[in-house]
């Protein structure tokens, strides 16, 4: 009878020896784990600081632009005058440009007709 108590508690203390090792052995795996991810990973943290900038100066850019598109609309009213209006006249290199696409325009459909 007193061999059986032997043996319980050794089977019992075996157990005990066991799963505190097993404990052990997970907890250094797991930190280990954590430890190596967070020096060989590139961290995802946005600095939100530059992002406000970035985003502030196209605020600013599209306003200029707003702003520069007011400016024409104001000369427009006070001139009377549309962009059409303000173009210069064609000039003579112009007419003979002009002239000049025709007659190529007209040779290269007699060639392929």
């Amino acid at each position: 009878m007193y061999l059986f108590k032997i043996e319980y508690q050794n089977m019992f203390f075996w157990i005990l020896k066991t799963s505190i090792l097993c404990i052990l052995i997970i907890f250094i795996i797991h930190h280990l784990f954590l430890y190596f991810q967070e020096q060989f990973s590139v961290p995802k943290i946005k600095d939100f600081s530059t992002v406000s900038e970035k985003y502030e100066n196209m605020l600013r850019v599209l306003e200029e632009e707003e702003e520069k598109e007011d400016i024409i609309k104001v000369t427009q009213i006070e001139n009377h005058s549309t962009f059409l209006e303000n173009l210069p006249s064609q000039t003579k290199e112009t007419e003979e440009n002009y002239e000049n696409m025709k007659e190529e325009l007209k040779n290269y459909i007699k060639n392929e007709l």
